[in-house]
C-alpha cells in the first residue's frame, strides 16, 4: 500500500511540476516574445534586401503615378503617400525624396484649398 501511495504522490508532483513549468514558460514568453519580435523587425528593416525592395516598390509607385491620368492621380495620391510614410525619408534616394515632398505639398494644398 505504501508503494501505491508513493507512486500516486510522485505522479501528482510530476504533473503539478509540468503544469507549473508550462505556466511559467508561457508567462515568460508573453513578456519577452513581443520584445524579441520587435528586435527581429528592426533587424529585418535594416537589411539591404528590405531597403532595396522598398526603394524599388516606391519607384514603381512613382512611375505608375506619373503615367496615370488626372482622375487616377487623385485616387492614387493617398495610396502613394501612405506607402511613402512607412519608410524613413532620409533613406530615400533624391528623386524619390523630391517626388514625395512635391506630392505631399500638393496634397496639403488641396486640403487647404477645400477648407477655405
Amino acid at each position: 500500500m505504501k508503494n501505491v501511495s508513493t507512486f500516486l504522490g510522485a505522479i501528482i508532483v510530476i504533473v503539478t511540476l509540468v503544469v507549473g513549468l508550462k505556466f511559467v514558460g508561457f508567462n515568460i514568453w508573453a513578456y519577452f516574445g513581443p520584445k524579441e519580435a520587435a528586435v527581429e523587425r528592426q533587424i529585418f528593416e535594416g537589411t539591404k534586401v528590405y531597403n532595396d525592395g522598398m526603394v524599388r516598390d516606391l519607384e514603381n509607385l512613382m512611375m505608375e503615378y506619373k503615367k496615370s491620368s488626372k482622375e487616377e492621380k487623385v485616387s492614387l495620391r493617398e495610396v502613394v503617400l501612405h506607402r511613402f510614410s512607412v519608410y524613413p525619408i532620409e533613406k530615400l534616394p533624391s528623386n524619390l525624396k523630391s517626388f514625395y515632398i512635391d506630392l505631399k505639398s500638393d496634397a496639403q494644398g488641396e486640403v487647404e484649398g477645400e477648407t477655405k
